[in-house]
């Protein structure tokens, strides 16, 4: 069974503390964003669970895509006491999904990313924001797995600046209004 890995590093910033950027990055509303996400490439129900169970919060997710490959995906969050993602010694937070693609004649494509995301203050005011997830595509064929990496190299940057960018609109604050 052959195996395809790659590393994609993104790097963005915005102007507000780390903690600012955490909050709206770790928001309960961010969850639902992956679903509203895939909604458009899907062609029946998405049935999405959520559990968390020993400090590690588990989302499910699985849709059928247009060309009638079935996604199933699992993203696994270590959490705290209080629910919010875990924060390591070095400051990142650890970010895990395994997802399952079975096309329509019935071979699988596993997929694997594991990473971190890390926000560190750079100047006053200024959140640098860097993930690196690192990918293992296996099995299916040697198409299928290159062709689930150059998806992915294409969309993961994308994402993450779409991400930046609702962050950077989020946080800024409302320009001041002249009166006169």
């Amino acid at each position: 069974m052959g195996e395809l890995t790659w590393t994609i590093r993104t790097v963005g910033s915005v102007e507000a503390s780390p903690e600012q950027v955490m909050t709206w990055w770790w928001h309960p509303d961010r969850r639902a964003d992956f679903r509203d996400r895939i909604q458009p490439t899907a062609v029946d129900e998405i049935t999405q669970t959520e559990s968390t169970e020993g400090g590690v919060r588990l989302r499910s997710t699985r849709w059928k895509d247009r060309k009638g490959w079935v996604h199933e995906t699992q993203v696994e969050t270590p959490v705290d006491a209080d629910g919010k993602p875990l924060r390591r010694e070095d400051g990142s937070f650890p970010v895990s999904q395994k997802a399952t693609l079975t096309a329509p004649l019935g071979y699988k494509v596993g997929f694997t990313c594991t990473g971190l995301i890390q926000f560190k203050e750079r100047d006053a005011g200024t959140t640098e924001v860097t993930v690196v997830h690192n990918h293992k595509a296996v099995g299916g064929t040697w198409f299928n797995r290159r062709h689930m990496r150059r998806i992915n190299e294409a969309s993961e940057p994308r994402d993450f600046q779409e991400w930046i960018d609702r962050c950077r609109t989020a946080l800024d604050p409302p320009e001041e209004q002249e009166s006169g």
